[in-house]
């Protein structure tokens, strides 16, 4: 279960990351 879990919250983190990226190109590219 802590295993799921675990990856589950990497996933999460790793979208985030992505997403806040994303937020940050778009914004410079403007």
């Amino acid at each position: 279960m802590s295993t799921t879990h675990t990856q589950f919250s990497v996933k999460t983190a790793v979208k985030q990351k992505c997403l806040s990226s994303w937020q940050t190109k778009k914004l410079i590219s403007g």
